[in-house]
């Protein structure tokens, strides 16, 4: 009798584990493995319990019979752990053109991508459709190392600058289209608050540009470039905008506004903390940082924390509106150990973060898990033109679905496919809502050509040796008189000034550092 019933416990053990098991085609490559296998991974993160199981890999393991083990490594520990040898499998984050390079290029400790292009065909099938994409993962060897991150959402677009329309509106002007206007509404908004009106950090962003800066989107608007760094001026040549008279323009524009109490007289200390109550309080009413974040609605006149976008400004150097377009892809995702004796499957698991579609039915799985996790489990469409989409939470919880998907769903969102919500805004209206309306309306119809791909482009070691002797003075001297020219403490309109401060870069290797980016992107053009 014992045995009778142990037998059927068994067998009922059994079915239950097929049922719980995704439903996939008979000619479908799943699971990927004979027999489960467990492979080793690393994220380079702070302040993350990786060993907590995430959701996506939870679903991923069913499917494919992979295991991922996972360590995280604090970002102030990692030169110390890639030195040390004691590699996992794959890395999930971290190694950005240098390191692949360094770790690729030189060393060989890398997989090389292409060589493993039949197992990765959703992946391929994106770099045929966005252009230059896989340019973003090619080092100078013509190696591929590193996954890319495909993003074409509601919120894929630079020069983020948001604004509180109840000051407007209540300050009785009308959304400024131009310099001139947007000058107006600020002194209206001081004369009704009593406080300065920006309070964002404005400080010089340099390298390769993929989000929110205040000061790429007022530079915009005094000439035709788009970035402040590095450029191409139209024929191939690398240029520095920092040196140009669009710069030294959009510096006498921020100088008057700091002269005249319109910008924060703290903009560069001020923490996140303080700003998101600046604006909370209704004491700012534009800026980049901490905005995202902005979520009490009580204070906002029409119910829900309106935070909009603005357009473009246009100015009496510049009639287009125009910002820096958004790159399809970039790098810095996934490398697998050279290694490693499971790279065939580890480029099929990772393979499915970028599936445009479902790869096997009711998993849920395919690129857009790489950012919100499995459709139908952590996230859905909620109505059939799939315009609207929510997080599914589980009953109870009393976190937002952003808390959720960071701390449940996924380990970070550095590779992928963030594609299938490109034309979809979350169905609450909220903060995330507003933003995501104002980026479409206002940001990503006047995105121009792809800025210049400093980020995305891979130098070798004797460029690289440029960069390192010196880049990092050359940013710090202009953090140093961007800060001098804005307080007044240099003068912007000042002819003796202005040739001082490009006078110093002579000194610095500038021109040595333009020509090592030249030669790189010669490179990047003929790929």
């Amino acid at each position: 009798m014992t045995k009778k019933l142990l037998s059927c416990a068994l067998a009922l053990m059994m079915l239950l584990s097929l049922c719980s098991m995704p439903a996939v085609a008979e000619d479908s490559i799943y699971p990927l493995v004979d027999e489960p296998i467990t492979i080793k991974g690393v994220i380079f993160k702070d302040n993350i319990d990786a060993s907590h199981p995430r959701i996506v890999w939870t679903e991923l393991a069913k499917l494919t019979g992979i295991t991922v083990e996972w360590t995280a490594v604090s970002t102030d520990q990692k030169a110390v752990f890639l030195a040390a040898g004691e590699w996992p499998d794959f890395f999930h984050n971290g190694f950005d053109s240098t390191l692949c390079e360094e770790y690729g290029t030189q060393a060989g400790m890398l997989v090389n991508l292409n060589d493993y292009a039949e197992y990765m065909p959703h992946m391929n099938k994106l770099f045929d459709s966005f252009q230059n994409s896989r340019k973003c993962c090619t080092s100078s060897n013509g190696a591929m190392y590193s996954l890319p991150y495909f993003n074409q959402s509601t919120t894929a677009a630079n020069c983020r600058w948001h604004f509180r329309y109840d000051l407007i509106e209540a300050a009785g002007k009308e959304i400024p289209t131009t310099i001139d206007e947007y000058y107006d509404v600020l002194v209206a908004i001081k004369k009704m608050t009593g406080a300065a009106p920006l309070a964002d950090k404005l400080a010089p962003k340099h390298g390769y540009q993929t989000s929110a800066s205040g000061e790429w989107f007022h530079f915009a608007a005094f000439g035709t470039a788009t970035n402040p760094n590095f450029d191409d001026a139209g024929d191939g040549t690398v240029i520095y905008n920092r040196t140009s008279d669009q710069y030294r323009y959009y510096l006498q524009f921020m100088n008057k506004l700091y002269a005249e109490g319109l910008l924060h007289q703290e903009y560069l200390t001020l923490d996140n903390t303080t700003r998101r109550a600046l604006i909370e309080e209704g004491k700012t009413a534009f800026g980049a940082d901490a905005w995202g974040n902005v979520s009490n609605a009580a204070v906002f006149t029409n119910g829900f924390a309106d935070l909009r976008q603005l357009a473009p400004l246009t100015s009496q150097y510049d009639d287009t509106r125009t910002l820096a377009g958004y790159p399809p892809a970039k790098s810095g995702g996934a490398v697998i150990n050279a290694n490693s004796e499971y790279v065939k499957e580890i480029c099929q698991l990772l393979d499915i973060f970028y599936a445009t579609e479902e790869v096997a039915e009711g998993t849920g799985l395919h690129g857009q898990v790489s950012t919100y996790g499995p459709e139908g489990i952590t996230w859905e469409f909620t109505n059939e033109e799939k315009t609207e989409w929510e997080y599914i939470l589980p009953e109870g919880y009393d976190q937002t679905g952003t808390v959720y998907q960071t701390s449940e769903v996924i380990l970070s969102n550095n590779f992928g496919a963030h594609i299938a919500l490109a034309k979809a805004f979350n169905g609450a209206m909220s903060n995330g809502r507003a933003r995501q309306m104002g980026f479409v309306e206002n940001l990503i119809p006047y995105q121009g050509d792809v800025q210049f791909p400093a980020g995305n482009m891979s130098f070798n070691e004797d460029e690289m040796n440029v960069i390192s002797l010196y880049q990092t003075e050359i940013y710090s001297y202009v953090d140093e008189w961007n800060a001098w020219f804005i307080a007044g403490i240099k003068n912007p309109n000042s002819d003796a000034d202005w040739d001082e401060y490009i006078k110093g870069f002579e000194k610095m290797g500038l021109q040595e550092l333009i020509e090592a980016y030249q030669t790189a992107y010669t490179r990047y053009l003929a790929m």
